[in-house]
């Protein structure tokens, strides 16, 4: 996928396809301009925390395929910085763990999907 199309998704997806629930007001409000991976990687009690908020991200991509080439695939964040842990089908390997430092949310997902190739 390309990036102008993944930037298409997360410009133009109503937050209403996403299963943010009662939360939807501050996630709507928090990402005014478009979709973002919640990159501080803390779940807040009593708020929408960013292990749901950037998983229903990469679920928005899931009828794209993004998940189509790999066994797994984990996408963790430690302050700011992101992390994937993913293995390949079909491979004989343990995982591969990946940082993707100074990567926005389209370029994560860019990223992700130049893996499976």
């Amino acid at each position: 996928m390309k990036a102008e199309q993944i930037r298409e998704i997360l410009y133009n997806t109503p937050f209403d396809e996403l299963k943010f629930g009662k939360y939807e007001d501050h996630v709507r409000e928090d990402r005014k301009f478009h979709l973002r991976f919640e990159m501080s990687g803390f779940d807040y009690e009593g708020k929408l925390g960013a292990t749901e908020i950037n998983t229903n991200i990469l679920l928005l991509f899931a009828k794209h395929g993004i998940f189509n080439g790999f066994e797994f695939l984990v996408l963790k964040f430690w302050k700011g910085t992101p992390t994937i842990y993913y293995l390949k089908k079909g491979s004989n390997r343990t995982y591969i763990e990946e940082g993707l430092s100074g990567y926005t949310t389209c370029e994560i997902i860019e990223k992700i999907y130049h893996l499976q190739k």
